[in-house]
């Protein structure tokens, strides 16, 4: 979208997504969005929902257990309903 081609912090920062899906098709969809992101790296991670609280919490877990975060200074968690401006 061209809110993030025109901000330069968007446009130029690293996206993770983690996902908790059992629908491969809903996940494959998350994907393709996410690639049309104008800059920065992009990575995708999707695994089984375990529930609602638990999935969040893993998410954190699974980011800085596997290394994810490492070598950034800090890390912005937002839900889908969430926008920060």
């Amino acid at each position: 979208p061209e809110i993030f081609r025109n901000s330069s912090l968007c446009s130029q920062a690293d996206v993770i997504l983690y996902m908790s899906s059992n629908d491969t098709m809903v996940a494959a969809r998350f994907s393709e969005l996410l690639h049309r992101w104008p800059g920065g790296k992009k990575s995708v991670h999707i695994a089984p929902n375990p529930g609602k609280q638990k999935g969040a919490m893993l998410a954190l877990h699974m980011g800085f257990s596997q290394g994810w975060f490492d070598g950034y200074a800090w890390v912005i968690r937002m839900n889908p309903d969430v926008y920060i401006y």
